[in-house]
């Protein structure tokens, strides 16, 4: 199984960011921040980047769940979404598989919300 999950679509950058946002607040995620890398890079390290815009979500539900079965579980909440415009024009959305990630953490329980939280990113990315 891929330690991450990846769409691509040939859609505009900042149509494809409304749909992200859109699509993540449908699955229950509240959006905590939206950075946008293309700017920090080109303000912090004078380096030109094409768009690339990293969202830090999380879903109250997944996190109580999580929390409830192990307290360091918490340590990979939130969660980050990349989003980025590739040379070829088209966009790439990419999220860690989290059924892969939880594996580090001795508490099995702990794979059902981390199971859930792929199914709820994958339907996100399937809108793409």
């Amino acid at each position: 199984m891929k330690y991450l999950l990846t769409k691509y679509t040939k859609s505009n950058f900042e149509v494809a960011v409304r749909i992200l946002r859109k699509e993540l607040e449908s699955e229950g995620f509240i959006i905590i921040n939206e950075l946008n890398v293309k700017d920090v890079f080109k303000d912090n390290l004078n380096y030109k980047l094409s768009n690339y815009k990293l969202f830090i979500v999380y879903n109250p539900l997944i996190l109580f769940k999580g929390i409830q079965l192990d307290k360091e579980s918490s340590l990979l909440i939130p969660f980050n979404i990349a989003i980025r415009e590739l040379k070829n024009a088209s966009i790439r959305i990419s999220v860690m598989n989290y059924s892969i990630a939880m594996r580090i953490f001795s508490e099995r329980d702990l794979l059902i919300p981390a199971s859930i939280t792929t199914n709820k990113l994958k339907k996100v990315l399937a809108k793409f």
